[in-house]
């Protein structure tokens, strides 16, 4: 990548390629990570052709070709029409803010309640794809303990999650343990606080995600 890397300098260099508006005093066109890459640009034609064009030439000096179906284009700020057209010339899927990556949205500020639906909503196609097989109740702490809580721990290990959040999170784990269902449930006679408690206290040593 660090071939590629000289490559998109170059072509900024040369005015092959804009600088997106806000990169352009860093002089920034790019960003590596494991799997993915992340460019940058004005969002011109002349600017996502050079790019194409470097791609292809990376392409054949390496072998490593793009996909495109595994490939989206983030804009901001011009017409629907021009994205259109973008997205046509360019073979990439339009994709929607905030951009997400490894499953969390790369955020710039504050992390609002809306930023978190992603997780919220794979909590709930979990249970709904598990309550159809009508687990236990011990299966379904389990469920709750192992996977559930590693989804929202994954979020917490990298964003300080809204208390409104953790406690959505919650309420889908507690209709969930109680009825087997992600819908509200009422009616139980052990307090969710109490069924958090560990083992040895007489709970079911479900994690505080607020600690």
């Amino acid at each position: 990548m660090e071939v590629f890397s000289q490559l998109m300098e170059s072509a900024a260099i040369e005015g092959k390629i804009d600088y997106h508006p806000r990169y352009k005093p860093l002089k920034l066109t790019h960003l590596c990570f494991v799997d993915d890459l992340l460019l940058f640009t004005n969002g011109s034609k002349e600017s996502i052709t050079a790019i194409l064009d470097l791609l292809n030439t990376f392409y054949h000096w390496f072998g490593l070709k793009l996909n495109p179906e595994k490939s989206e284009i983030f804009t901001g700020g011009i017409s629907d029409e021009y994205v259109t057209d973008l997205v046509i010339g360019s073979g990439f899927k339009r994709g929607m803010l905030p951009v997400r990556y490894l499953g969390l949205p790369l955020v710039y500020g504050k992390l609002s309640s809306k930023h978190c639906e992603a997780l919220t909503k794979r909590i709930v196609k979990r249970i709904r794809s598990w309550s159809v097989k009508h687990p236990s109740y011990v299966g379904r702490v389990q469920l709750i303990n192992s996977v559930l809580f590693s989804m929202a721990n994954y979020w917490c290990y990298h964003f300080i999650l809204l208390k409104k959040v953790i406690k959505l999170v919650y309420q889908k784990c507690r209709s969930f343990l109680r009825k087997g269902l992600e819908q509200h449930a009422s009616g139980s006679k052990i307090s969710w606080e109490t069924v958090c408690l560990p083992k040895a206290e007489g709970g079911l040593g479900i994690e505080d995600l607020s600690l």
